[in-house]
């Protein structure tokens, strides 16, 4: 996405965003191949509607931000925008992997489930 911010033409742009949604639905897939392969069976349908909400309930809020901001700067600096919170949030989730490597792994004995 940083790239299409960054592209000086309409041609060039065409080029970038083709990676770009590879990479998405390559993501989007991915997220959800893993959840459904590695969480717990009790667990899954919780997991992939936390994902669903990071995915869908993330637009009604940076949506609008980033429209104000390509309406008031320019469409690049809405599209540098979007890059620039992928960034931080991909970084942020590397970080919180890794500081859950080195704690204790999940398994279903100690883990907390409420309800029936």
């Amino acid at each position: 996405m940083g790239g299409l911010a960054l592209a000086p033409t309409t041609a060039l742009a065409v080029v970038v965003v083709v990676p770009a949604g590879l990479a998405a639905v390559l993501l989007i897939s991915g997220s959800n191949a893993l959840v459904q392969l590695e969480a717990a069976p009790a667990m899954r349908g919780r997991a992939l509607a936390l994902i669903t909400v990071v995915f869908l309930g993330s637009t009604p809020i940076g949506g609008p931000i980033v429209g104000a901001v390509a309406e008031h700067v320019g469409a690049r600096a809405g599209v540098g925008l979007g890059a620039a919170a992928t960034l931080v949030a991909g970084v942020w989730t590397l970080a919180r992997l890794r500081k859950l490597e080195r704690t204790q792994p999940f398994t279903t004995e100690n883990a907390v489930v409420t309800g029936p």
